[in-house]
């Protein structure tokens, strides 16, 4: 038996944070996840304000964060089995930095151009690709099944918690301290994070993932694609998280130029609304062994989008920022439960040497409509208007949203239960 998986044996009767290596990994992704949610939000805001941008710009700015994803997720999933976690981690973390800390030199002698944020968020993306696959693919070889979705659920209070506090402080510093300042904010959280990541010991993944690199990629999305589960979970997130990155980059605008709210109360508004992933995270947390899986995770999307529409609607009846955060806050809640389920689910069907490469296969085919959500935003507003485009964004994702009703998905009561996987990549 390897050392992890030794600890992840004496681990599973205990709570995750009492695991060393997964209590270092959340808490240095807790403080790098913060200052990825503000750079995440900072980024497109400055192209729509400092740099005085259209519609189309601040989508533009949106995709190229995501775009990365794309690009280099197989790569990233290829490789980063290759490396031990701490060292992956650590320079990830210290690119990301130097970034922000570049943007806030380069910001303190000229106003920024829609160019120079979008190399930024390019950057900035293609690093967060291996820190996050990196992460993701860690947290199941340190935990032992039993503790996933409480470790998930931590993951992604955690999450929750950078989603609501990044954007809200980081509109909030842009307003009150200038651009410099809080890129340096950014930067020195980024470089923070190394304080805890630097006692862990996980080493790199055993397995055909250390060997062939490109046969490893083939596999993992075979698997994915084979597991009727997983094929699935991964369609219905890509779907959304086109809809959803349209929804942001049209909110954006209609936030700042129809309902003229400052940087600080845009940041609020989404950080109410990410209180509720919050809440929802600790919520499923507990609750988990008590829950039918297959009905949380079904229904739990169609919450999300039907409370976007519902929100956007209501802005012609309450005022603007209220019904928005009430939105956000519901959606938060729901979106929430499908992730802690969701992310459980794949390190629960994934083998443990295919881990990264599963998590890279699921994580590109998801992520890849972001860019062009980013960019169908910026579009929709400036051909039909804000608040119009909101409507029909929200619209369309609620009828997409149930596709998910038809899928065995729903027949999964346990996370124990049997799945439909197959026994391993071919």
């Amino acid at each position: 038996m390897s050392a992890t998986e030794a600890a992840v044996a004496r681990g599973r009767s205990r709570s995750p944070l009492r695991t060393a290596n997964f209590r270092f990994l959340w808490l240095g992704e807790s403080l790098s996840g913060f200052a990825f949610q503000g750079t995440q939000f900072l980024l497109p805001l400055l192209a729509l304000t400092a740099a005085g941008s259209s519609a189309f710009g601040v989508g533009l700015v949106s995709a190229a964060q995501f775009l990365p994803t794309v690009v280099l997720s197989l790569l990233a999933g290829g490789i980063v089995g290759r490396f031990a976690v701490r060292g992956l981690l650590v320079v990830c973390n210290v690119l990301r930095g130097g970034t922000l800390g570049l943007l806030g030199a380069l910001c303190a002698v000229d106003e920024p151009t829609v160019a120079l944020l979008a190399a930024v968020a390019l950057a900035v993306g293609a690093v967060t690709v291996f820190h996050d696959v990196g992460y993701q693919a860690a947290v199941p070889r340190v935990l032992g099944p039993d503790q996933l979705t409480t470790g998930n659920g931590l993951s992604e209070a955690s999450y929750s918690v950078a989603q609501m506090a990044g954007p809200a402080l980081a509109g909030a510093a842009v307003q009150h301290a200038g651009l410099p300042a809080t890129a340096a904010f950014a930067a020195a959280a980024f470089l923070g994070a190394l304080v805890c990541f630097g006692p862990l010991r996980i080493g790199p993944a055993d397995g055909p993932e250390t060997q062939r690199p490109l046969r490893t990629v083939v596999s993992g999305l075979k698997f994915t694609w084979r597991s009727h589960t997983l094929r699935d979970l991964c369609v219905q997130s890509a779907l959304f998280n086109l809809h959803e990155q349209a929804f942001l980059t049209a909110f954006m605008v209609f936030a700042v130029r129809s309902l003229h709210l400052s940087s600080g109360t845009v940041g609020l508004v989404l950080g109410l609304g990410s209180l509720g992933a919050l809440l929802g995270s600790l919520w499923v947390g507990r609750m988990a062994a008590r829950l039918h899986v297959g009905a949380a995770v079904s229904w739990s999307l169609t919450v999300c989008a039907v409370a976007l529409l519902g929100g956007t609607a209501l802005t012609s009846v309450f005022p603007g920022p209220v019904a928005l955060a009430a939105a956000f806050f519901v959606n938060g809640v729901a979106l929430a439960v499908y992730n802690v389920f969701v992310l459980s689910l794949r390190g629960a069907l994934a083998p443990a040497e295919h881990m990264a490469m599963v998590m890279a296969g699921y994580r590109l085919v998801s992520m890849a409509p972001v860019p062009l959500g980013a960019l169908i935003g910026g579009l929709l507003v400036e051909a039909v208007g804000a608040f119009s485009a909101l409507v029909a964004i929200a619209a369309s994702l609620t009828l997409a949203s149930l596709a998910l009703r038809r899928s065995p998905v729903r027949e999964i009561r346990r996370l124990t239960d049997p799945a439909d996987a197959p026994s391993g990549p071919s």
